[in-house]
């Protein structure tokens, strides 16, 4: 392993033990809650959280692939994202109206992800470069684990020591939340750094004369197109999920946060350990095989969330790993990462990597949007009753979703770009 690639792990390392907070929708959820936001809020503002974020890292995409500072855009880039969500704290305190609360709130977590979007479309890049192709599912899975793992088990202990102080008075309650703010967003000093002192990636041919033109060319690649439409179908039905699973387990199935992180951690371990399995999977079968398999998957587990008690929410979560993990939810993060990097052309990948990430922030708006419009017309007319009952039937919909999922995968076809990139069969 090289030192630039021992880099690469450390920074992933720390970087998750930095977001295990100010980046999970679990406690952000918690505090979206609290202020009094409906799902329909809680769809407005994650949607143009990533929508918006995405759609300018697209724009920016060809200056960031002509000045080559990825290194430093990943290192200042993540600092940024650690410390906006801080100003959540505030609004609370400036006003009680839930109108300008959600302003508020959409403000800065819009803000917030506009910083970790640009820099994750130079992370892939920086991964690209320095991981050989013939081990990128090892390493991308074993990266992963290291991006996740670390979060999902100090959440345990973090949403313990929230659900301490939940029902005390706004003071006690956000002043627990910026003690576990601060106790892990220190760590991505150290991640930033690792990142800085990393060589810097060799382009195989001059990119000069790149211009704005060049963002058209992935939506016009006959092969690359097809990744794109997936994407779309992915983010979107993943959306509609994750954006509402939180609430859904506090309100309908009345668990605590510490209980939430509890059931992520137990099933995460056994995903993320699963994660090398599906990387040796994706470099033999390649990833459109491993995206199949897991969105089926995906589908069983969101059937598991139509019966009501402790037992369905586990076989949920196994399969699942509550939306993003589990046995098959890391499948389905190996597959579409693994595809993303290796479709693209190797002499432009900040401008395809960043059109994958506007797929799946257009994919992300959508789901979030339309999905906490459903629930709030299912809550009022259609299904009305308890939150288990428009709930249930919510979730039919996102298993039908990812079953269309598995049938877009099926209808991809790979080319290779570069020579080092993977040939037909492997994609």
């Amino acid at each position: 392993m090289t030192s630039d690639l021992k880099k690469l792990y450390l920074f992933h390392l720390f970087n998750s033990i930095a977001l295990t907070v100010v980046a999970s929708f679990l406690f952000l959820d918690k505090i979206f809650l609290r202020i009094g936001l409906n799902m329909a809020q809680f769809g407005i503002i994650k949607g143009n959280a990533f929508f918006i974020p995405l759609t300018l890292n697209l724009l920016l995409a060809p200056l960031a692939l002509r000045l080559n500072i990825d290194r430093q855009a990943v290192a200042v880039g993540y600092l940024f994202r650690v410390a906006m969500p801080y100003l959540l704290f505030l609004l609370p305190f400036a006003t009680k109206d839930t109108g300008y609360l959600t302003l508020g709130c959409a403000a800065v977590t819009l803000a917030t992800m506009i910083f970790p979007h640009l820099a994750n479309n130079s992370l892939y890049v920086l991964c690209k470069s320095h991981i050989p192709p013939s081990q990128l599912g090892r390493h991308m899975s074993l990266l992963s684990i290291l991006w996740g793992l670390p979060a999902f088990l100090l959440a345990i202990p973090c949403g313990w020591y929230i659900d301490l102080h939940a029902r005390g008075g706004d003071a006690e309650f956000y002043g627990a939340f910026f003690h576990i703010f601060l106790a892990t967003t220190v760590f991505q000093i150290a991640g930033s750094w690792a990142v800085w002192r990393m060589n810097r990636p060799v382009r195989p041919e001059p990119v000069d004369a790149v211009g704005f033109r060049a963002v058209g060319e992935p939506f016009q690649d006959a092969c690359f197109r097809p990744l794109l439409i997936t994407l779309l179908v992915l983010a979107t039905v993943t959306a509609m999920v994750t954006s509402f699973i939180n609430p859904y387990l506090m309100q309908a199935q009345r668990l605590t946060m510490s209980q939430i992180s509890a059931l992520a951690a137990a099933v995460s371990i056994p995903g993320y350990a699963l994660m090398p399995l599906w990387g040796r999977m994706a470099d033999r079968f390649g990833g459109r095989s491993v995206l199949m398999a897991s969105a089926l998957g995906m589908a069983a587990g969101m059937l598991c969330l139509t019966g009501q008690g402790m037992a369905f929410v586990i076989g949920f979560a196994v399969l699942t790993g509550l939306g993003a993990g589990g046995f098959f939810g890391t499948g389905l993060s190996i597959g579409q990462q693994y595809l993303a990097l290796a479709m693209s052309d190797e002499r432009k990948s900040n401008i395809y990597i960043a059109v994958t990430g506007f797929a799946t922030g257009c994919g992300i708006f959508i789901g979030s949007i339309a999905g906490g419009a459903l629930l709030e017309w299912l809550k009022g007319g259609a299904a009305p009753g308890s939150a288990f009952g428009y709930y249930r039937l919510y979730f039919t919909l996102c298993a039908l979703g990812y079953l269309g999922l598995a049938g877009s995968a099926a209808l991809m076809r790979g080319k290779r770009h570069a020579p080092t990139l993977l040939s037909d069969e492997a994609i």
